[in-house]
């Protein structure tokens, strides 16, 4: 149970960590 809620946890923080790295390197491509 402890292993699959840390498993979902580092899913989420991985998918949003992607997204924010995505965001700034298109906008440093505007730049």
């Amino acid at each position: 149970m402890w292993m699959e809620s840390t498993m979902h946890q580092l899913i989420v923080i991985s998918i949003s960590h992607s997204t924010v790295v995505r965001a700034g390197l298109s906008e440093l491509r505007l730049l």
